[in-house]
């Protein structure tokens, strides 16, 4: 789908964050009575055509014009609160490393671990100026900001000059994603780009529109690094929907 909230509405929940929050994942759910996708669906949240714009070329660079000998594919980053326990008995940085393992067991060289009580967002910033394949986030959320590790907010995004660098993120953390309430976390990452109108930010995103719960979230992130490291053989994917869709 390509549009905000304003161009194309979505079916409401009245959950988590409370009465009327979005949930375009509902949209998905064409076969049965049941709650599992049926499809896999995405959103170029613009509500300009310079964003479409935006959106477009930064999606073709990043399929149709890769560097195959760049170092960034094999750097990826976690950011994480200290927190816990949630899934598995882990406290958020116990699960990040895991997670961490799991992609350098793969074919990463490098995953940053910018944790609390020490992590900053000028470390954050730093990683993915340098260039970062992948970035998992779990801990606090706002509408405009992470709120542990590298709590970056909306204006620490659209600083980033990460031309040509493009993440896509799995983010475990409440209302990232409520883009129903003015610019988002979810959408800065979207919109972003450099003074010369450059995209800079991330590919993809996954972030939640709502106050989500602890555990849940967690274990689908496992399920979705899991798969993206081909844990599994008989459930290989090679999309940034069909890894989160299947996590």
């Amino acid at each position: 789908m390509v549009g905000d909230i304003d161009q194309i509405e979505t079916i409401r929940r009245s959950n988590g964050a409370g009465s009327n929050s979005p949930s375009d994942n509902s949209l998905t759910f064409v076969a049965g009575n049941d709650y599992y996708p049926d499809l896999i669906i995405g959103r170029f949240s613009a509500e300009t055509g310079d964003h479409v714009e935006t959106m477009v070329e930064r999606t073709i660079a990043y399929e149709m014009d890769p560097d195959p000998s760049a170092d960034w594919y094999k750097k990826g980053s976690g950011f994480a609160s200290n927190q816990g326990p949630g899934d598995d008995g882990e406290d958020d940085d116990e699960h990040m490393d895991n997670i961490r393992d799991l992609l350098l067991d793969y074919t990463y060289d490098e995953v940053d671990q910018i944790y609390d009580p020490d992590g900053t967002v000028a470390q954050g910033e730093a990683a993915l100026n340098d260039g970062r394949s992948i970035v998992n986030y779990t801990g606090h959320g706002s509408n405009g900001s992470w709120g542990n590790g590298c709590p970056m907010n909306n204006t620490d995004v659209n600083s980033l000059v990460n031309m040509g660098m493009y993440p896509f993120i799995w983010s475990v953390a409440c209302v990232n994603g409520e883009f129903e309430q003015g610019t988002c976390f979810a959408e800065t990452w979207l919109r972003a780009t450099h003074s010369d109108g450059t995209p800079t930010g991330a590919i993809a995103t996954l972030m939640s529109t709502v106050n989500q719960a602890w555990n849940p979230p967690m274990e689908g992130q496992d399920e979705m690094n899991a798969i993206f490291v081909e844990s599994y053989s008989d459930n290989i994917k090679r999309t940034f929907g069909g890894l989160s869709f299947n996590g």
